[in-house]
């Protein structure tokens, strides 16, 4: 997907409304889930052994989704380049950026769907780690510069409101 941006506020917004979108996605099924539950909805398992698999197997799959996360953002981020031009830069950390959201609202997805299946608080407290994650990452200009290692002047380009990239 490709990002339309003229200066960096421009930029900053729209890269902030993917987070936002990305924590928003699974807030609202969480939320349903959550109220519905309250009122007495339940999932019927009808063996506890199968309860127990889909409880080991969503554990197992939100992990992988974290830690693919993670290293995706990492591998691809080692490939960045400070030379490039400050476009460049910016369209190649928002490409990265949006598969790490993507990846880590997979996982909180999953673990909306494991409190589905699975009445304990290790979802809960899965899908609130998860959160946390996500709201450590949460994209600053600041954490933007540092992340794409930004020269003073792009910098000053990347917050100058006016000036067109």
């Amino acid at each position: 997907m490709k990002l339309t941006y003229e200066n960096g506020e421009q930029y900053f917004m729209k890269f902030n409304q993917v987070f936002h979108l990305s924590l928003a996605v699974s807030l609202l099924p969480f939320g349903l889930l959550f109220l519905a539950k309250k009122k007495g909805f339940e999932v019927p398992v009808t063996d506890e052994s199968v309860g127990w698999a889909m409880n080991v197997l969503l554990t197992v799959l939100i992990l992988s989704m974290v830690f693919i996360a993670q290293r995706a953002y990492k591998k691809s981020m080692s490939e960045f380049d400070k030379g490039w031009p400050l476009r460049q830069k910016l369209d190649f950390y928002y490409e990265v950026s949006l598969r790490k959201y993507l990846w880590l609202g997979g996982a909180s997805l999953a673990a909306v769907a494991g409190y589905a299946i699975y009445d304990g608080f290790l979802f809960i407290g899965m899908y609130v780690a998860l959160l946390f994650f996500l709201s450590l990452g949460r994209p600053t200009e600041r954490n933007l510069e540092r992340s794409m290692q930004l020269t003073n002047e792009e910098k000053t380009t990347f917050r100058d409101r006016e000036e067109t990239l």
